[in-house]
C-alpha cells in the first residue's frame, strides 16, 4: 500500500522473509492473503507480482467506492454524535501529518476518516467491501498525495466541509458534502492514472 513495491513488481518469497526478518511461512501466509484480495498474483517458485489494474478495473473501483460512500452517509448521519468525535481524531491526524510532510501517516488518517463514515452506518459488510476498495485504490494512487503539500491541504479543506454538516442537524447538507468531497476525491484519483 505504500508503494514500497509498485504495480507489477516481482516480490521474492525467499528475499521478502529475509528482509522482514521472518520464515518463509508467514510471508507464503500473507501472499495467499494478498492474493485472495486481488492485491497480488503468486508466482509459485518465485513470490508474487503487486496487481496491476486496467483503466476498466480503476473506473469500477472508483464507482463502487462512490455507492458504498454514499449509500452509507445517509445512515451514518444518525450516529454523529458517536462518529464526530472519532471523525475529528482522524481529521486531527491528518493535519499533523501534513505539517510533518508525512505522506503515509497522511494517507492512513484520510483513509482512517472515510472507514469511520462507513463504519457509522452499522453494516459490516459493507465496510469490509468497502476497505478492499480502499486498498485497491491505494495502489492506482499512492503517488497522488507523496510529496505534494497542495494535495494534502485541499483534503484537509474538503474534509473540514464534511466536518462541518456533520456538527449541523441537516442529513442532506451532510450527504451532499460527502458526495462533493468523493466527487473531489475520484476526480484527483482519475488524474493520477
Amino acid at each position: 500500500m505504500s508503494a514500497v513495491y509498485p504495480a507489477g513488481t516481482l516480490v521474492g518469497e525467499a528475499e521478502l522473509a529475509h528482509e522482514i526478518g521472518l520464515s518463509r511461512a508467514p510471508v507464503r501466509e500473507a501472499f495467499l492473503r494478498l492474493e485472495m484480495e486481488g492485491l497480488v498474483t503468486r508466482e509459485p517458485g518465485y513470490g508474487a507480482r503487486v496487481s496491476t489494474f486496467s483503466l476498466d478495473e480503476v473506473e469500477d473501483v472508483l464507482e463502487a467506492r462512490v455507492l458504498v460512500e454514499n449509500h452509507t452517509a445517509g445512515r451514518s448521519f444518525a450516529h454523529r454524535e458517536e462518529l464526530l468525535p472519532r471523525a475529528e481524531a482522524a481529521h486531527e491526524a491528518m493535519v499533523r501529518s501534513c505539517r510533518e510532510r508525512d505522506t503515509a501517516a497522511f494517507t492512513a488518517a484520510d483513509r482512517l476518516f472515510h472507514e469511520l463514515i462507513v463504519d457509522a452506518a452499522g453494516n459490516a459488510l459493507l465496510s469490509a467491501v468497502y476497505r478492499t476498495l480502499r486498498e485497491r485504490q491505494t495502489l492506482f494512487t499512492s503517488a497522488v498525495v507523496r510529496g505534494r503539500a497542495d494535495r494534502m491541504q485541499d483534503a484537509i479543506a474538503e474534509h473540514v466541509r464534511v466536518l462541518t454538516t456533520l456538527r449541523g442537524d441537516d442529513q442532506e447538507a451532510f450527504c451532499a458534502a460527502v458526495n462533493d468531497h468523493l466527487a473531489w476525491s475520484t476526480a484527483l484519483a482519475r488524474e493520477s492514472l
